[in-house]
């Protein structure tokens, strides 16, 4: 009988414990590491339970135009008590020039002082196909408006 307890106790225990275990990280990803010259790409932020007040970007703008951004969304989850808070700054890229560039960690200053930085990224840029995009002209409404009525 005492083994039993023992192992419904360790049981519950790994069980209660395991649920309530929560995994932080900061990482920065792209959605394409090949780009041609003309095509905008991605550059995502994601922190997960740590102080994202403290993120600092990695400074983009010598190899690459900011076309939109930052975005950037929050999270909070609250499962059986348990707090978790996510961030993801989005940032909308465009190459100035065709080469190989990399794109140097985002940092996150800690509490203690300390810091902690996301791995570089390297982005090929390509020449632009040649061909522009060919815009559609807009077509014009062939609905007049109702004149207003006064009564």
């Amino acid at each position: 009988m005492v083994k039993t307890g023992k192992l419904i106790l360790l049981v519950f225990a790994v069980t209660f414990f395991g649920a309530t275990a929560y995994s932080q990280s900061f990482e920065m990803t792209v959605n394409k590491d090949s780009v041609s010259l003309d095509e905008t790409f991605v550059l995502t932020i994601t922190v997960e339970d740590l102080d994202f007040d403290r993120v600092m970007p990695p400074n983009v703008e010598r190899d690459f135009q900011i076309v939109g951004g930052p975005s950037i969304s929050n999270q909070t989850t609250i499962i059986n008590g348990v707090r978790t808070r996510a961030a993801k700054y989005i940032y909308y890229l465009q190459a100035r020039a065709t080469g190989t560039y990399v794109i140097k960690g985002a940092s996150l200053g800690l509490p203690d002082g300390d810091a902690i930085q996301t791995d570089w990224i390297k982005i090929d840029v390509t020449a632009a196909d040649g061909e522009k995009k060919r815009r559609l002209p807009r077509k014009k409404s062939k609905l007049k408006p109702k004149p207003s009525v006064r009564i």
